[in-house]
């Protein structure tokens, strides 16, 4: 993931992935956001460096501009949903990307920026995976 690209199990993806060809190696991917230019799909439960996540993939017309992660296995309702346990789910997020690819919590690169990050409005702890718009072709 240092060098921009998202190992999933069933197809790696990296800046120079456009929408035609995630849809290509991702056919189950379903569409959650339709609003052109901008699209987003679901795809998952999928495993990265050992880890299985869900992941929401955005795009600007045919550019790839964010994925989002979400571990497996999250809270089933919003009752299970506490600070104590988006900050423990968020711990595993930092602790993951520390032991698989020596990053930290939020870490800008040439091509983007990785950020572990609690969303409190969604429930959920994340890592989003940012890609410079200069990183397009």
């Amino acid at each position: 993931m240092r060098d921009g690209t998202i190992g999933f199990a069933e197809g790696a993806i990296d800046a120079r992935t456009t929408r035609a060809r995630f849809l290509e190696m991702h056919p189950s991917a379903r569409l959650v956001t339709g609003n052109p230019p901008h699209r987003t799909y679901q795809l998952g439960p999928s495993a990265v460096q050992g880890r299985v996540f869900y992941a929401h993939v955005g795009f600007v017309e045919e550019a790839l501009r964010v994925v989002r992660l979400a571990p497996a296995g999250g809270a089933a309702s919003w009752d299970e949903v506490t600070d104590a346990t988006l900050t423990a789910d968020k711990r595993g997020n930092d602790l993951w990307l520390h032991e698989a690819f020596g990053l930290g919590p939020v870490t800008k690169l040439d091509w983007g920026t990785i950020a572990s990050q609690i969303d409190r409005r969604t429930g959920g702890a994340f890592i989003t995976i940012e890609f410079a718009c200069e990183s397009h072709p």
